[in-house]
């Protein structure tokens, strides 16, 4: 199935994107800038991977709290539920509706009668392809800077007394958390050491380096901000330049910014409470987060690290790097 999306922004971010619009010249709507930055963004973007990254997700405490969610609304649905599954159709493993589909039958059973629903930038908000007894995403909201129109589209696939599972989602609480924040911030000081270290012990490491002294490393190809901003100039006459970060931004409005020079458009992970308000009627069942030391997965982090993280979910239960919870119409 298709379904559209239409975009209407904060106020912050809607004066923030206009003066994007007139620094580069581009005549058109911040709603349809946006749909064309991100249009160009996939078209720019090399294949995924994929198959590994799946695997990655399932060996993640993250992948238990999704995994959690879903039984948890399972209790409280019909035994043939209807179930519709958003995803993001680009490619992406983990956002696509395919592989939250896979996990949800899994946990709710061959008698889940399961949809899927693929999103596309172009798409338009307000139609919705139905109504659900369960409506189910993984690692999607964050794409949307028009958070509320997100939520106002779930609302509208989700039948009465219906449920919808939000899957591995950024967490603001991890940013805002300063204790949390001062050991993410020596684990990856530490660990950058460490990998030096280890370059350091490497005899292919020095003959790289003599290679690119003598002018024989590989010629780099085209940037990738470099190809965005040329299919941006070829359809729609841009005359300035947008940055890398303004891309990721635009493309990836609340997934948290690591690198220096913040980026006001968006924000740093999803407030579950904000999301609270923007769905309304839907009231808060469940949810739990994970990963208290960042995108890595704890259990693959050394043993020292592991422990940190242990510590840190036990004093902050709810301030891990990624959140998965279950809201509930409750009418």
């Amino acid at each position: 199935m298709k379904a559209t999306l239409g975009q209407r922004f904060r106020e912050a971010d809607e004066a923030l994107l206009r003066r994007m619009l007139e620094r580069t010249g581009v005549a058109m709507e911040p709603a349809e800038f946006v749909v064309a930055v991100q249009r160009a963004f996939l078209d720019a973007r090399p294949p995924s991977a994929g198959g590994h990254l799946i695997v990655g997700f399932r060996e993640c405490p993250s992948f238990e709290d999704f995994r959690g969610a879903l039984a948890q609304a399972s209790e409280r649905s019909p035994v043939q539920a209807s179930v519709l599954v958003i995803g993001a159709g680009n490619d992406v493993p983990g956002r696509d509706s395919e592989y939250a589909a896979t996990v949800a039958r899994e946990v709710l059973g061959a008698g889940a009668r399961i949809a899927r629903l693929d999103l596309e930038p172009e798409t338009i908000y307000g139609i919705a392809p139905g109504t659900f007894d369960l409506v189910v995403t993984h690692s999607l909201a964050h794409y949307f800077l028009d958070q509320e129109g997100f939520c106002r589209f779930i609302r509208l696939c989700t039948g009465r007394h219906g449920s919808y599972v939000m899957g591995n989602e950024p967490n603001r609480r991890f940013w805002a958390n300063q204790e949390v924040q001062r050991a993410f911030e020596t684990m990856n000081v530490s660990e950058a050491q460490r990998r030096t270290l280890r370059q350091c012990a490497n005899p292919l490491f020095y003959l790289g380096r003599f290679a690119a002294a003598l002018g024989v490393a590989a010629r780099e190809t085209d940037s990738f901000e470099r190809k965005v901003n040329l299919m941006l100039r070829q359809r729609l006459n841009l005359r300035g330049r947008l940055t890398l970060k303004e891309i990721n931004r635009i493309t990836d409005p609340f997934f948290p910014d690591e690198t220096p020079g913040r980026h006001p458009l968006g924000g740093d992970g999803l407030d579950w409470e904000e999301v609270a308000e923007a769905l309304g009627e839907f009231r808060l069942e469940w949810i739990s987060s994970a990963r208290h030391l960042g995108k890595q997965n704890p259990n693959h982090l050394p043993l020292r690290w592991q422990n940190v993280n242990a510590g840190l979910k036990a004093q902050y239960p709810m301030d891990g790097n990624v959140f998965s919870a279950l809201w509930r119409r409750s009418k």
